[in-house]
């Protein structure tokens, strides 16, 4: 189990504005903050709901590459594996070293390794480079180490 506080719906840019106000409107304590580019809901108790618009290119890739699974009886689409640690990776890069959430994303992107021993390293290497240029090798080279038992590059 996570005890972060957050979660990241990536809907289409064009369904963006009626993906916030679906929410909105089915749960009504949520509280808007921020624009349409990067929206987030919030709840009372401190739970948000991050909302980007996918400009990005690695959030684009995201709503391309990506499988379906069931869930609460519905169908819902994920991201692929490589792209999916891909936006760890980029969370993990980002955050600062003070924020708390660089530590459940590193334990996000061990357990995603863990999990999926076989993955297309070209393909990751590939998304790696949308997360800033170099990211596709520095990734490829994080990967390599915690396999080889090695620790976490932050």
């Amino acid at each position: 189990p996570r005890a972060s506080h957050e979660a990241m719906v990536l809907v289409a840019a064009r369904n963006h504005r009626k993906a916030v106000k679906r929410l909105l409107r089915e749960f009504p304590r949520l509280q808007a903050e921020g624009e349409y580019g990067h929206m987030a809901l919030r709840a009372p108790e401190g739970f948000v709901i991050a909302l980007p618009r996918p400009l990005a290119p690695l959030l684009k890739g995201a709503l391309v590459r990506t499988r379906s699974i069931g869930a609460a009886g519905r169908i819902v689409r994920i991201p692929c594996l490589e792209i999916a640690l891909a936006l760890v990776y980029a969370s993990l890069t980002a955050l600062p070293y003070s924020d708390p959430e660089k530590y459940m994303a590193a334990g996000d992107f061990l357990r995603i390794l863990h999990v999926n021993p076989k993955m297309n390293l070209k393909e990751l290497a590939a998304h790696g480079e949308l997360v800033y240029g170099g990211g596709g090798a520095d990734l490829l080279e994080n990967v390599r180490r915690i396999r080889a038992g090695g620790k976490l590059n932050l």
